[in-house]
């Protein structure tokens, strides 16, 4: 990709740091990453200024903050429950995890708040605070775009933070399975 372009700041690379050859680098590496990610996705980057590619050429998450509440675009090749969740803060793990899980229902697509009390199938969330704004299944792919507080006062919720490192846990059954199980 580099080689083909004539850069603007070619002439006075030798007088770069260290840290912004690496900030740049990062920089260009991102463009790209999170193109090929909208691309998958047929999602705009206006529209959903974070796109990441969470499984090569499978499973992709885009996201959008309004005001105190975080709207997830979950994208997988095929078809298929599919599930996306923040993990337990310090140790990364399922147990104590806060999924998100898309699946269908009398042959409806439905999206529950599921809470991992273990490393064993989640549970159903005494609080439903996710909801279900749109799906689409076209050109292989199913695209299902939920919505949850960034905190609530559900303690089965784990709360997002703005400009923090989360973890992601998911899972997504073959394709063409909609019956949510656990995977382990």
């Amino acid at each position: 990709w580099l080689k083909d372009r004539t850069l603007p700041f070619a002439y006075s690379c030798s007088k770069m740091t260290l840290l912004q050859v690496a900030v740049l680098l990062s920089a260009v590496w991102r463009t790209l990453c999170n193109a090929d990610c909208y691309t998958a996705t047929s999602l705009s980057s206006s529209e959903y200024p974070r796109c990441e590619e969470v499984v090569k050429d499978q499973l992709w998450l885009a996201w959008k903050v309004v005001d105190e509440k975080i709207d997830m675009a979950v994208s997988r090749k095929g078809s298929g429950w599919v599930a996306v969740g923040i993990a337990e803060e310090q140790s990364g793990s399922m147990k104590g995890a806060d999924p998100i899980v898309l699946r269908k229902e009398n042959d409806a697509i439905v999206a529950e708040d599921l809470f991992a009390e273990g490393f064993y199938q989640p549970v159903k969330d005494d609080t439903q605070d996710v909801e279900l704004v749109s799906t689409s299944e076209k050109n292989g792919m199913f695209q299902a775009v939920v919505r949850r507080p960034m905190a609530s006062c559900d303690k089965q919720d784990v709360a997002i933070r703005r400009h923090y490192p989360h973890r992601l846990i998911y899972a997504f059954g073959p394709d063409g399975d909609w019956t949510f199980k656990y995977h382990g």
